[in-house]
C-alpha cells in the first residue's frame, strides 16, 4: 500500500516496513491458510429468564439477565413468594444442622 491509510485508527499514514517498503495496515487481519483452519467459532447462547410461573402455568414474575422483572398479570406478590420458596425447598432441601440430614424433620 502506498498511499494513505483509509482507517480512521491510522490518521491517514503510508505503512512502511523499516526500509520504506509499503506494507498492510497492522489493524487489518491477515491469516494464512493454516492460522485460519484452527479458527473455531464460538456461540454463547443467551442468558436464560427465571420465570416464576403460577399453579395455572401463567407467569407471575420474569426476571431479565439486566435484573429487569416482569410482573405477569394478576401478579401478587405474595404467590410469586410462595411458589419460589415451594420450588426452593423442593430443588435445594435444607440440611440438618446436628447431623447433616436431608430435611429439618427429626430422623
Amino acid at each position: 500500500m502506498s498511499a494513505p491509510c483509509t482507517r480512521p485508527e491510522c490518521g491517514s499514514t503510508i505503512h512502511t516496513d523499516g526500509w520504506g517498503k509499503p506494507t498492510r495496515c497492522p489493524h487489518e487481519l491477515w491469516l494464512t491458510t493454516a492460522e485460519a483452519a484452527q479458527i473455531t467459532a464460538v456461540i454463547q447462547p443467551p442468558t436464560p429468564d427465571i420465570i416464576i410461573t403460577g399453579q395455572d402455568g401463567r407467569p407471575l414474575v420474569t426476571i431479565h439477565p439486566s435484573g429487569q422483572l416482569e410482573y405477569g398479570p394478576g401478579y401478587t406478590p405474595d404467590e410469586a413468594a410462595r411458589t419460589f420458596w415451594n420450588a426452593l425447598r423442593r430443588l435445594a432441601p435444607a440440611r440438618c444442622p446436628a447431623c447433616g440430614h436431608i430435611g429439618m424433620e427429626t430422623p
